[in-house]
């Protein structure tokens, strides 16, 4: 179809399509030449530290309290799991008819496929399925580029402000981080399924784009549960809880801009193992960040599971119904 063919709001989406794809291509380009060596000086940097400081990491694993690495788990689960709720909505509001459990296999299936060689199959993988349930590949990439960019500057705003909100040395309760995390999770899922009810589409989009900041303290929620099974559920005050909740959102902040190697792997615990050493020892600043990814990858599986399951059910209800 021609340039000439287009006007209006189809022309600027044109426009913005082709400048995509123009810098997914350069970034693909130079992915594929620099991120090789970045993986190799970063993860050689990691290995380093683990052989430097194994010692104090068999402690901390011996000293892990179990239940409560567990409820930091569901923690993230509720997180991951809330996140895929909110891109079916946002799926839905740019015109493709997802059902929730279709939709939430398609997310935890792409997000798992973020693992696989190439940091590419996330992103294809959302478009290829998709596509097989009636969407069009734009609204697809369209869903893919909004996701992305809400991510990234809930992030940026959520570091921003935990970075100048000087707080009174309040300390906290020891189940409350608990409590931050179940509220949040509730308003992520309510959030998403707002973008399902019949009420002004304005408000379906902001309530939507509310959910990613809340998504970000939830995360944080979750890594202060982590430090509390370190510490024996120590009271924390109320400026590092917050302060962990904008390191969290910050480390990933810089897996984003690092976009040479895929899905920020090492980037994102470097950064993160950093930040945390300026409050923390160094054992466990570098220990936190490591307990995150790997509970990230264990809440990953465990939501295709789950979604799996729900969507098997699904389709097997609507075949009896058929």
């Amino acid at each position: 179809m021609k340039m000439q063919e287009y006007y209006g709001w189809s022309l600027v989406k044109h426009k913005l399509s082709v400048a995509y794809q123009h810098a997914a291509a350069w970034v693909n380009r130079w992915r594929g030449t620099l991120s090789p060596w970045l993986k190799v000086l970063v993860w050689g940097y990691i290995l380093i530290q683990i052989v430097r400081l194994f010692p104090k990491y068999a402690t901390l694993f011996k000293s892990l309290q179990l239940s409560t690495v567990v409820i930091g788990v569901l923690s993230m689960i509720l997180a991951v799991g809330g996140l895929g709720w909110v891109w079916v909505g946002l799926v839905r509001l740019l015109g493709i008819h997802l059902p929730g459990p279709q939709g939430l296999y398609i997310y935890s299936a792409a997000n798992l496929a973020r693992y696989l060689p190439g940091g590419i199959w996330h992103f294809a993988g959302r478009v290829a399925l998709l596509k097989e349930r009636g969407g069009t590949v734009s609204a697809s990439m369209w869903s893919l580029g909004i996701e992305q960019v809400a991510v990234f500057l809930s992030a940026l705003l959520v570091s921003g402000l935990t970075s100048v909100l000087k707080l009174p040395e309040v300390m906290f309760v020891r189940f409350l981080p608990i409590l931050v995390a179940c509220v949040f999770g509730s308003s992520i899922i309510l959030a998403g399924k707002c973008s399902f009810w019949k009420c002004n589409v304005v408000w379906k989009w902001v309530t939507l784009f509310l959910s990613y900041p809340m998504f970000w303290i939830l995360y944080g929620s979750a890594a202060s549960i982590f430090w509390a099974s370190l510490t024996g559920w120590q009271p924390i005050s109320l400026q590092d809880f917050v302060n962990l909740i904008g390191y969290t959102s910050l480390s990933w902040v810089a897996g984003y801009v690092v976009f040479f190697v895929p899905g920020g792997w090492g980037i994102r615990e470097v950064v993160y193992a950093r930040l945390l050493s300026a409050s923390l020892p160094q054992d466990l600043a570098n220990f936190i960040p490591a307990l995150m990814r790997l509970s990230q990858i264990l809440s990953e599986v465990v939501c295709f599971a789950l979604a799996t399951v729900w969507n098997l059910g699904d389709d097997w209800k609507n075949l009896r119904v058929g």
